[in-house]
């Protein structure tokens, strides 16, 4: 629960207010299975032009934070957006304001691309802290 998604759906579950910056930072992000098919891409591809070569895995789509946030609140019902405490934390200095990737090589070089939008890996991450949760 370190790590922004995870503290957000545990403060979220237990009706907990949840303290935040105010959410401009962007986010690229990747849900686990498209991971796995890069990951198995990579050490299957048959031309070995990526051996040495950094490979980007991301989606290629930034969110923001507060939008994250209120797409994850949504998903329990509108009242739990009223947890959402926007701009309670400082945006720490050093923090990077947002990224999203360059996905057109990695893409070429892996003949691979992230299927799971944000909304559905969204879906299925939640589900799978309910079905946690309950065993």
């Amino acid at each position: 629960p370190d790590m922004f998604l995870p503290a957000l759906i545990n403060s979220i579950r237990q009706n907990e207010k949840f303290n935040m910056t105010d959410g401009s930072q962007h986010r690229d992000y990747i849900f686990v299975t498209d991971v796995v098919d890069a990951v198995v891409s990579l050490i299957t591809v048959k031309n070995k032009s990526c051996l040495g070569l950094t490979v980007l895995l991301g989606s290629g789509f930034s969110i923001s934070i507060r939008d994250l946030a209120l797409l994850v609140a949504s998903s329990f019902g509108e009242n739990s957006r009223s947890l959402l405490s926007f701009g309670a934390i400082k945006s720490r200095e050093s923090e990077n304001s947002g990224y999203n990737f360059d996905m057109a090589k990695s893409q070429i070089l892996l003949n691979w691309r992230a299927k799971v939008s944000i909304e559905a890996g969204i879906k299925a991450t939640l589900d799978y802290a309910v079905r946690l949760a309950n065993d």
